[in-house]
C-alpha cells in the first residue's frame, strides 16, 4: 500500500503545481529518456572527448563530455585518463545540441574475493 499512496501523494503534487500555474514554477534541469546509462566502454576519442558504450550487449550509445563532467572510480575521485576500453561505467547524463552530455561518470571498481 506505501507504494499506491506515494504515487498518490505525487499525483497530489503535480496537480498543486499544474493549479499554481508556470509562473511560479522553478525551472529545472530536465532529464531527457533515461537519466542513466553505461555499460562496457567500447570506444574512446581523446581529441572529441567522447566515448561509446555497449550495455548488455545492444545499442551502442555515445556520450559527450566537457570540463563540467565530473569522474570517479568507485568512491573516489577520477578524470578522463580512467575511462579505457572495456572498463564498465555508470553514466548520469541529459540531453545537450542533440547529445548525450555526461554529467557524471563512474567508472566500477571490480572487488577480489
Amino acid at each position: 500500500m506505501q507504494s499506491r499512496r506515494s504515487f498518490l501523494h505525487l499525483g497530489g503534487a503535480a496537480a498543486a503545481a499544474l493549479i499554481a500555474g508556470p509562473a511560479s514554477a522553478a525551472p529545472t534541469a530536465a532529464y531527457h529518456g533515461s537519466a542513466r546509462g553505461g555499460g562496457t566502454i567500447t570506444a574512446i576519442d581523446d581529441a572529441a572527448r567522447t566515448f561509446t558504450c555497449i550495455r548488455r550487449g545492444r545499442r551502442a550509445w555515445t556520450y559527450h563530455t566537457n570540463d563540467k563532467t565530473q569522474y570517479r572510480v568507485g568512491q573516489e575521485q577520477g578524470s578522463w585518463s580512467d575511462l579505457k576500453v572495456g572498463v564498465v561505467v555508470q553514466v548520469r547524463w541529459h540531453h545537450r545540441d542533440g547529445r548525450r552530455l555526461a554529467d557524471l561518470v563512474v567508472v566500477r571498481v571490480r572487488h577480489r574475493s
